[in-house]
């Protein structure tokens, strides 16, 4: 009897030490919950705060930073900030529109040109508008390219814009107005198209007025090329496309434009600089 009592009394301490020990393993897993419950609160809200900041910084450099740092002198004046980087940049893409359309004689990469809106020097934000965003002078030269480089999709364009002709005198005015007239049927892709395939139907044949024909469309040919690549190599400022290029057959105008934004393409100015120094040193 006393055997078995002693081994009921340590069955029950066993057992009361395995609740004891229980007890306290599930006071311990609620204790850590809880805290791990709090500091995930916590940690939240840190994150949060932390988010929030980062963004009111971001807004803040973005619109006011760099003009407070040009004041204090932590950036160069000339640096621009966040949204005048992407003003400038949204430019870009426009006039880089703009000059495509112009070249390739392509109505849609103009009417790209008018779907960037961005920031206008008088405030509003809208997209481009050929009488408003560009001056009279600009719309002039950009005109005059045009009807020598006999683009009549690019013409009958312009005169689909509102109030094109504001400001422009009348000797402009008319290139636009008969200039589809005159290159109907004679673009410079038409005399392209027109010179290749009478060279392959004339390849030895030197007779009539065909004859004839054929020379006009391989010196209109001739000049086209000249001018696209011309046009070409300031927009990429490459001097590959102006080793193409025959200066004979850009007229005044071209040499106007080119002195004016030059310093837009910077390899192309140092090569020119170059070569007109090697020419005055031959003379």
């Amino acid at each position: 009897m006393k055997i078995n009592k002693g081994e009921n009394e340590e069955k029950a301490a066993i057992q009361n030490y395995e609740d004891a020990l229980k007890q306290a393993h599930e006071q311990i897993t609620e204790l850590t919950y809880a805290n791990s419950k709090k500091n995930t609160v916590w940690l939240r809200r840190l994150f949060i705060c932390v988010s929030v900041a980062i963004i009111c910084m971001g807004i803040f450099q973005w619109n006011f930073g760099y003009p407070l740092s040009k004041k204090i002198g932590a950036v160069p004046s000339d640096a621009l900030s966040g949204s005048q980087a992407y003003e400038q940049l949204k430019n870009e893409i426009e006039v880089n529109h703009l000059l495509r359309g112009l070249i390739t004689d392509d109505v849609n990469e103009l009417d790209l040109a008018k779907s960037v809106i961005r920031i206008r020097p008088n405030g509003e934000v809208r997209g481009a508008e050929f009488s408003k965003d560009l001056t009279s002078k600009e719309r002039k030269q950009f005109i005059q390219a045009a009807y020598s480089l006999q683009q009549v999709n690019t013409l009958n364009w312009i005169k689909n814009q509102p109030n094109w002709d504001a400001g422009l005198n009348k000797d402009v005015v008319k290139l636009v107005n008969i200039g589809p007239e005159r290159y109907a049927g004679k673009t410079a892709k038409d005399w392209r198209d027109k010179y290749y395939a009478m060279k392959k139907h004339h390849h030895a044949n030197e007779h009539g007025s065909d004859y004839e024909e054929m020379k006009i469309a391989i010196r209109e040919n001739k000049i086209s090329q000249s001018k696209l690549n011309a046009a070409l190599a300031f927009i990429h400022d490459d001097i590959y496309y102006w080793n193409k290029v025959d200066v004979n057959d850009l007229n005044e105008n071209w040499e106007i434009e080119y002195a004016k934004r030059i310093d837009q393409a910077p390899k192309m100015k140092a090569y020119l600089f170059q070569k007109q120094q090697a020419t005055t040193q031959i003379k």
